[in-house]
């Protein structure tokens, strides 16, 4: 996901896996703390009633790093931007 389709308002949504461990769970919310800045972040989760788009809470300073690093914790093509 190249950072530079970005805008100023662009959102990040992140692809859950239903029942991912807590152990990712966790890495995944100290990479967001790390990271604050302008870019909200939806979850889309799939689970046992189909895939959903939860709004949540964090806004990210989000790059090619942290793109790199979300997706080597929840798979590839993961991570997209808006």
């Amino acid at each position: 996901v190249p950072s530079d389709q970005l805008s100023a308002t662009s959102s990040i949504t992140l692809h859950l896996r239903a029942h991912l461990p807590d152990t990712i769970l966790h890495r995944l919310r100290e990479a967001c703390d790390r990271r604050p800045g302008p870019h909200p972040v939806n979850f889309l989760i799939d689970d046992e009633r189909g895939p959903r788009v939860i709004q949540s809470s964090y806004r990210i300073a989000f790059d090619d790093a942290l793109a790199k690093e979300l997706e080597a914790m929840l798979g590839p093509g993961t991570v997209k931007v808006g």
